[in-house]
């Protein structure tokens, strides 16, 4: 009995790890972006962002790194739901979208942002962790995950200065 007890408090534990900020992880985000839309360019590439309305994309381009343009809100907070963005449709087909999320991930240091995404409640752009430092959610309440998260932001924040 204690052992089935046991198992199922991991169980919800690891249910609850993996949704730890309230909003799909890294890979479910780019995953269903590449299996609802193509994106091919030569002159910029794709920015997946998490912020506090929720996942936002946005382009950048190779040869001016760091200006983000055609920002637009993928996956609300408010509605916990994804939007329609102004990409052209994919013709639906699974292997293809294995293919372009792996493509993907091979084009920006894969290890290194899932870990971000994984371990900051906001991420991905240029002043995240000052979000993170100001956002007033959880005061009081903080689990472990968001005090990490704001461990994080302010060694960051502090390491810019």
């Amino acid at each position: 009995m204690k052992s089935s007890q046991l198992l199922l408090l991991c169980l919800i534990c690891s249910i609850n790890s993996s949704g730890q900020f309230n909003m799909p992880s890294f890979k479910e985000v780019v995953t269903s972006f590449f299996s609802t839309y193509q994106f091919e360019s030569n002159d910029s590439y794709l920015k997946f962002q998490r912020k506090k309305d929720g996942w936002f994309i946005s382009e950048d381009k190779y040869t001016n790194p760091g200006k983000f343009y055609n920002t637009a809100l993928y996956w609300s907070a408010q509605t916990k739901s994804f939007k329609k963005l102004n990409y052209p449709l994919v013709i639906s087909n699974d292997s293809l979208t294995a293919e372009a999320v792996n493509y993907y991930l091979s084009l920006i240091n894969w290890n290194y942002e899932e870990y971000q995404f994984q371990r900051n409640k906001y991420y991905g752009y240029p002043g995240w962790d000052w979000d993170v430092i100001n956002d007033e959610t959880g005061r009081g309440t903080e689990t472990d995950s968001l005090l990490e998260s704001k461990g994080r932001a302010f060694s960051n924040y502090a390491s810019g200065l």
